[in-house]
């Protein structure tokens, strides 16, 4: 078949590319143009084409546009031959009409500066010295078209790679190898018959000896003659006959699923296998499917109607259609469909994923050679896809296929990519990073983009390397000419807040932008970030969001945490861009953040089925949580856990293990695990009570800012528990807190002014001064005083409306005192209307909760 041609250009003169391509298409090429736009479509288009022919002028090489797709052109290229073109009469001459003219941009002259020294190396040919005649011969290769046909017949087939080529994508490609977008393949490589018809035969049992390999080639032989006459004599030309066409269609169409596979001894004509091959080498695949039928459903037979479904070769595509052929290969013996099936399975290919149905497919496709299936089993290994997470077999792997010729280029180069992280990471082996440095080194030799953003990275921390600002940023650059996001991502950070070079703000935004446009998900994080500060834009909560939501989908952690606060709390509430509460989606979002290991999104989890809140309320799952937090090494999991064991919330109560959380927390330095220990010493829980040893914790909780502890601190001073009773020093502790906010320190600073302690003198207005704050922030004992302040005959500022209104606010919040006291309001009509009635069910109400006062004035007033 004659070559695919791939013409890239943009804002070149149209004319002269139009003459390069009718002329190719008159030589029986077939061309492709990147005018189809689209990063899929041009990655599909480079993937399945031949030669690469890139078309630059003047105007194209000032463009950002330009470089965008030169970068596709360099990520997704694999091994093809690319010929550069200029429409100009030499290099020189191009560009010193870039650098001549004023209104290209600084940016632009030193894109085109580094491009000019690449296609130096080049040698480009020049629209003055070009024929279509000279540019078949750069495409052929000059005797590569005259040895092609012996080249290819002599070519042996590689089984284990027969659908694929090359890589679907490569692990860590995350959204690219998810999307439903066509796959980056090859065609199945069918030009060694004899190969295939003994291939045909050994899955029949027939198990020819090295000595009958002659005889094989002497059946195969007359074929040539024999797909001679099939072609003649069908009725279905490519632009043929329809009525057969149609009662082909009709047959394609029939699912897979309804066909009735049973158990045979498989009787093969090895002639219409082989004219179906020749069928399918010829691109005639309505006719090819048909012959494939006629074999008895033989396992290569069913690899290869797979094959065609999948990528709907000369028919619609039907995944579904092409799971179900990969399944009755594998079924009926074929071993080298299971990588297929695997890939099937792994990225929903016709059926739902399962993950652990590829791994084991991957295993056992591995077990019999299939250095592809391999790697993709490493891939398992590591990232814990379908296996538990096994670095060591992880590692070997990778080493064993660095240098193995039977799995791509772009494979290979992802062994030694994972080399170089686990090295860099410490993963099985010792952390390293002089040989993380080595394999990204190698890698990026070959320019494996986040080889390149790795070296960079270490360039940036000085890890394996001096630390270089510069080297790391020409690093960088580099990735980024290959259209690399993390490059983008980090280099944009450098330039965000100044470091290694001056703060350029718009400079940042833009690789933020186009690092988010490649579905980077933390350059998606930190552009929300940026929405909701007001540093991009116009503070829009839905801005924010939406980038949130983007990088939540991506892969970010902290962005669904912080999807799943938006969805809580609701922002912007009350305008046209307001994010309604709904508590069931916080939760989601939540548990998508927990599960992906974000340590704050788990202790969301926790509360939420604590609470009941957006999700069934369930301890256990709340302590599960919590604890795995802590496993972590969170010190806010472990004091969460000893509150479980402490009050049997998920958990059997066990004052000893909660004890144990609590001190572990402290030894780790955590002051709320110190103040908790103190609690324990307080009150005897698990330990002695000794009210000395929990002073004297409180005291170091409070120096590392706990405001709890600095709260008994002061109680312990005021009280005399483990001291001696100091006022003075009780009012210090108290003021430290509630500069920190505390209402209950506010509340006790104004017992202390009300009655003189450890203040110079008794100040009442001090006192009712400290009281609001602390009834402010919702302290019941502060409402409780307030109301009976006001309440008070003889005070002369009463006021029993005043009163009232303080009485209420703490019977909402539970107090049952201010309940009683609300209720003589009720029964005296003070602040309130007369309602004895109602009186009498508020002292119900507080005499339930055990309040004294209110049964007595029951017993007095009601029961008599």
């Amino acid at each position: 078949m004659s070559k695919i041609i791939y013409f890239s250009y943009l804002d070149c003169d149209k004319e002269e590319v139009l003459k390069l391509e009718e002329g190719l298409k008159a030589k029986g090429y077939e061309i492709k143009d990147q005018l189809a736009e689209g990063v899929t479509k041009i990655r599909v288009s480079i993937l399945r084409s031949d030669v690469i022919v890139m078309v630059s002028s003047e105007k194209s090489l000032v463009l950002d546009n330009y470089y965008v797709n030169n970068t596709l052109i360099k990520r997704f290229n694999k091994d093809k031959k690319v010929i550069n073109v200029l429409l100009d009469s030499s290099i020189d001459n191009l560009f010193d009409l870039i650098y001549q003219d004023e209104k290209v941009s600084d940016d632009a002259l030193l894109r085109a500066d580094d491009y000019r020294i690449d296609l130096e190396g080049k040698n480009p040919i020049l629209l003055n010295a070009l024929t279509v005649d000279n540019l078949v011969d750069a495409i052929e290769d000059g005797k590569e078209k005259e040895d092609k046909d012996s080249q290819e017949e002599n070519k042996p087939l590689k089984i284990e790679a027969i659908a694929y080529e090359e890589p679907k994508a490569i692990e860590h490609e995350k959204q690219e190898l998810i999307a439903k977008e066509e796959q980056e393949v090859a065609p199945i490589n069918t030009n060694s018959k004899d190969d295939l018809l003994r291939l045909a035969r050994e899955i029949n049992g027939a198990n020819e000896e090295e000595n009958n390999t002659e005889e094989v080639k002497e059946e195969a032989e007359p074929i040539e003659e024999q797909n001679k006459e099939a072609i003649d004599d069908s009725p279905t030309e490519q632009e043929g006959a329809t009525v057969d066409e149609k009662e082909a269609v009709q047959n394609i169409s029939r699912p897979v699923s309804q066909q009735v596979v049973q158990p045979k001894t498989l009787k093969i004509n090895e002639d219409i296998l082989d004219k179906a091959l020749a069928k399918y080498n010829r691109e005639e695949y309505l006719d090819a499917i048909d012959l494939f039928r006629q074999t008895e459903d033989h396992p290569v037979a069913e690899l290869y109607l797979g094959y065609i479904f999948e990528q709907g070769l000369g028919v619609t595509k039907d995944e579904a259609q092409a799971f179900e052929w990969y399944k009755m290969a594998v079924s009926n013996g074929n071993e080298n469909a299971l990588t297929h099936l695997a890939d099937c399975y792994y990225y929903s290919i016709g059926t739902n994923q399962d993950i652990e149905e590829a791994a084991n497919l991957y295993y056992q496709a591995s077990q019999l050679g299939d250095k592809e299936a391999l790697y993709h089993l490493a891939n398992c290994y590591y990232y814990g896809k379908g296996e538990a997470s096994n670095y060591e077999e992880a590692y070997n792997i990778y080493d064993e296929l660095k240098d193995d010729d039977d799995i791509s280029l772009m494979e290979r180069l992802d062994c030694i990519f994972h080399l170089g992280l686990m090295n860099y990471d410490g993963q099985y082996v010792k952390q390293n990073f002089k040989k993380a440095y080595k394999f990204f080194n190698q890698a990026a030799d070959l320019n494996y983009p986040e080889a390149i953003t790795n070296l960079g990275n270490m360039y940036f921390n000085g890890e394996g390397v001096d630390k270089s600002y510069t080297e790391a940023f020409k690093c960088y650059r580099r990735a980024i000419d290959f259209n690399e996001p993390t490059a983008m991502k980090n280099l944009a950070d450098a330039y965000f807040n100044g470091i290694g070079t001056t703060v350029s703000r718009k400079e940042a935004i833009e690789l933020y932008k186009k690092s988010a446009s490649l579905n980077n998900c933390d350059a998606e994080y930190v552009l929300g970030r940026l929405a909701e500060n007001g540093d991009d834009n116009e503070i829009l909560y839905t801005d924010a969001f939406k980038w949130y939501m983007r990088a939540a989908i991506d892969g970010s952690s902290d962005a669904a945490k912080r999807v799943g606060d938006y969805y809580y709390y609701g922002y912007g509430l009350g305008t046209k861009n307001e994010i309604k509460i709904n508590k069931t989606e916080a939760f989601k979002w939540y548990l998508k953040a927990a599960e992906a290991g974000n340590v704050d999104a788990m202790l969301d989890v926790a509360s939420c089925y604590r609470g009941g809140t957006g999700v069934k309320a369930d301890y256990e799952e709340a302590f599960d949580w919590y604890k795995k937090n802590a496993d972590l090494g969170d010190v806010r999991g472990l004091n969460f856990m000893g509150d479980c064991y402490m009050t049997a919330l998920g958990v059997d109560g066990d004052v000893d293990k909660a004890y144990e959380c609590y001190k572990k927390a402290m030894d780790l330095g955590d002051a709320r695990g110190m103040f908790n220990v103190a609690n324990c010493y307080y009150d005897g829980y698990s330990v002695d009570k000794d009210h000395v040893m929990a002073k004297s914790l409180y005291e170091k909780a409070a120096t590392k800012g706990s405001v709890d502890a600095m709260e008994m601190v002061a109680n312990c001073y005021y009280n005399g528990f483990g001291t001696q009773q100091k006022y003075q020093d009780a009012v210090k502790w108290f003021t430290k807190a509630a500069k920190l906010d505390s209402s209950y320190a506010n509340y006790m600073l104004g017992v202390c002014y009300q009655y003189g302690q450890g203040v110079k003198t008794k100040d009442m207005k001090t006192a009712i001064e400290y009281y609001e704050t602390a009834a402010n922030k919702g302290d019941i004992m502060a409402l409780e005083t307030l109301g009976e302040y006001y309440m008070d005959e003889e005070n002369p500022e009463k006021d029993y409306e005043k009163a009232a209104d303080y009485f209420m606010t703490a019977d909402g919040k539970g107090f049952a005192h201010a309940t009683y006291n609300l209720a003589l309001c009720y029964y005296n009509g003070r602040g309130t209307e007369l309602d004895r009635d109602y009186a009498q069910s508020l002292l119900e109400k507080a005499a339930n909760k055990g309040d004294e006062d209110a049964q007595e004035f029951l017993n007095t007033h009601f029961n008599n």
